[in-house]
């Protein structure tokens, strides 16, 4: 087993080799072989650690706390009926930032939701629908709803209508009779004027509270979506059309997983089609920093060596006084101790080599 070195004993060594003895610059040292071991971790040794941590109430779903040490999130996990790790996957379209519950009437006396039927009745849309051309100009006719505050929900109608001022017609009437015989192409009546004509009826009476708001009953969701539904482009009541084209891309069924945009949280979805139990722990597979708040840092012996070019290269980057091709000398030797270190952890198979001289050559 490789020997197990200190940050304070290689920075102690490091100085050593270097032949000072004083230690006024001492914490600075430290500090920077702390960076050099984390770059050194995370880019050739690559350790990867596996740790169940709990899952905690929390909104808009329950949720783990994300190791300190975590470097690259790998995959969270769950364990199954026979304790096999089964993997969840990311969903990155389920929405984990509450939305601003801010009614749309503006009533400050109750406390109406968002996307309730205080939000529906308020947000119903106008239609049209076209009738005719005069000239260059289309007319349509224009229907739309609104909410009293006693309940009733009134439909409104503006109908563009043809209001003709006499009816014995323009040429083409062969006859005195006004029937359909005149010229084709040709506008029997010409002498009519535009004018519009409103209506209005009630459609619905919903239950509302004493400030006017409609209360959000089974009975009044049933009453507007029965009688106004085709005025409801968003809201509680609206038919969803949710298939997934892709096909289910979760089948084991176990849920999924979605990082907390400040990035330390990871919330765990319930899959909705299965009632599966919620886990006490999840799974999570990382590759850490190296520095771990908790214990001593612990450096190998075959890192030391790497360790010295990192301090090194560290304390002279950002020093003015040394010139360019000094800092460039001390980083490629830093960058070959990096290399050298992936060697000897990664070593070539002396099996893989002996058939390379039997493999075909391509040209």
């Amino acid at each position: 087993m490789a020997e197990i070195h200190t940050i304070d004993t290689v920075v102690d060594e490091y100085l050593l080799q270097r032949g000072i003895d004083k230690k006024k610059y001492y914490a600075g040292y430290l500090n920077m072989a702390k960076y050099v071991w984390k770059k050194i971790f995370s880019t050739s040794i690559f350790a990867v650690q596996s740790e169940w941590v709990a899952l905690e109430n929390d909104e808009p779903y329950n949720s783990i706390k994300l190791p300190k040490d975590l470097v690259r999130l790998f995959s969270v996990s769950v364990d199954d009926r026979c304790g096999n790790i089964v993997p969840l996957y990311y969903n990155n379209k389920v929405n984990i930032i509450a939305k601003p519950k801010v009614s749309s009437c503006g009533c400050g006396v109750c406390n109406c939701s968002s996307d309730g039927l205080c939000n529906d009745v308020n947000t119903m849309i106008k239609t049209s629908k076209y009738l005719f051309t005069v000239g260059a100009t289309d007319y349509y006719e224009q229907t739309w709803t609104e909410f009293c505050k006693n309940g009733d929900v009134i439909e409104y109608n503006e109908i563009p209508t043809k209001k003709y001022n006499d009816f014995v017609g323009d040429g083409g009437d062969f006859n005195a009779d006004y029937n359909n015989d005149y010229l084709k192409n040709h506008p029997p009546f010409s002498n009519f004027t535009i004018v519009t004509e409103k209506t209005q009826r009630t459609l619905c009476k919903l239950d509302v509270k004493p400030c006017g708001c409609p209360k959000d009953t089974p009975e009044n969701e049933n009453l507007l979506f029965d009688t106004c539904g085709h005025y409801l482009c968003s809201g509680s009541k609206k038919r969803k059309h949710c298939a997934n084209i892709k096909g289910d891309i979760n089948s084991n069924h176990k849920g999924s997983v979605k990082v907390s945009d400040c990035g330390t949280k990871v919330y765990y979805i319930p899959d909705k089609g299965h009632h599966n139990h919620l886990p006490d722990y999840l799974l999570v597979n990382y590759q850490t920093s190296g520095i771990d708040c908790k214990t001593i840092v612990q450096i190998p012996d075959y890192a030391v060596e790497a360790m010295f070019y990192g301090i090194d290269w560290y304390s002279k980057r950002f020093n003015t006084t040394i010139n360019w091709k000094e800092k460039l000398q001390v980083k490629w030797a830093f960058n070959n101790a990096e290399s050298e270190l992936i060697m000897f952890l990664n070593p070539l198979s002396i099996e893989e080599l002996s058939t390379l001289q039997d493999a075909k050559i391509l040209f």
